[in-house]
């Protein structure tokens, strides 16, 4: 992650990978010429976590600060609401702490003083 690794400053769309898979990708980028950089481009696909019962396993991790998260699980529900028997959408809440934050922020989005 680009941020402090709390997830804090990610913006949709992100991808998280474990540590393991983003050295070897540091490292191919460290190592690549200045012409191979020029051409560097990450794909990255998406496979469903497929559950004993044959459903999808599907999450999304979202803040109490991102309002687009929020819209985004109110503009799916019409998509998901088809598909409900195939498919185990489990919205995620995330919390993290927060000891550097103003206190406007803390007031707008906070539980606890952060």
């Amino acid at each position: 992650m680009g941020d402090d690794g709390s997830g804090a400053g990610l913006e949709i769309p992100a991808i998280m990978i474990n540590k393991e898979q983003g050295e070897i990708l540091k490292k191919f980028i460290q190592n690549a010429s200045a012409e191979e950089k020029k051409g560097i481009v990450l794909k990255a696909t998406f496979e469903p976590n497929r559950l004993e019962s044959n459903n999808v396993l599907a999450e999304l991790w979202y803040t109490s600060s991102s309002d687009r998260s929020l819209d985004l699980i109110r503009d799916m529900a019409e998509y998901i609401e088809p598909i409900n028997q195939l498919i185990n959408f489990e919205p995620k809440f995330v919390t993290w702490a927060c000891p550097n934050c103003d206190s406007e922020f803390k007031k707008q989005n906070c539980l606890f003083d952060g």
